[in-house]
């Protein structure tokens, strides 16, 4: 997939999803794109890794039902019935053939609600404890839930980027949102290879 140049084009394709209002196979369809797009910028742009992160996308809340899939984009966990906090652990049992056939997507699944300090859910594992490629789907997944919520319009773009550079910069989520941000910038610099000393 191709890294793109412009966070113009970006949220005008993104955006022309938001109209069906569904919730659930847009943010994964969305999920999906970013997390490819970022595999190229982190330099794990494999076939192999961009597979686990398409499984992922799909899979990830493949047990949230459609009267709690507003809650993927809440910020007050005092809304979660219960159940909801279980979700990334049931989406792994449910996803279990095809996460072992692909080692780490159930890891990435298991942990796309947790956070880098530790009050996520459902172990409420910190950045030292997260793989850097759930960091990477945490990340995108964050994005397109605060995105959806402001129906992709771009006026709240500075204000997630804000709160993405604030929230995620610790651990292997520094670097992780410093290419998220760079794929937004207007302009992504060309990768510079480092001279061998």
């Amino acid at each position: 997939m191709k890294v793109l140049s412009k966070k113009r084009d970006t949220l005008l394709m993104i955006k022309d999803y938001v109209g069906r209002d569904e919730f659930m196979p847009d943010h994964s369809t969305m999920s999906a794109y970013l997390c490819c797009t970022m595999c190229d910028l982190m330099g794990w742009g494999t076939q192999e890794n961009k597979v686990k992160f398409v499984i992922a996308s799909f899979f990830h809340d493949i047990t949230v039902s459609q009267d709690d899939a507003g809650l993927e984009c809440s910020t007050s966990k005092a809304n979660y019935p219960d159940e909801y906090y279980n979700h990334p652990t049931k989406a792994v049992e449910v996803a279990f053939d095809i996460c072992s056939e692909h080692p780490g997507v159930d890891q990435i699944i298991s942990q796309h609600h947790e956070k880098p300090d530790g009050t996520g859910f459902p172990k409420g594992a910190n950045a030292k404890f997260i793989s850097p490629q759930a960091a990477l789907f945490i990340v995108v997944h964050f994005f397109c839930c605060r995105m959806y919520a402001n129906r992709f319009n771009p006026y709240f773009l500075p204000e997630a980027i804000s709160y993405l550079e604030a929230t995620y910069n610790t651990g292997f989520f520094e670097k992780v949102a410093q290419n998220f941000v760079l794929m937004f910038s207007e302009e992504i610099p060309k990768p510079q290879l480092s001279k061998a000393t």
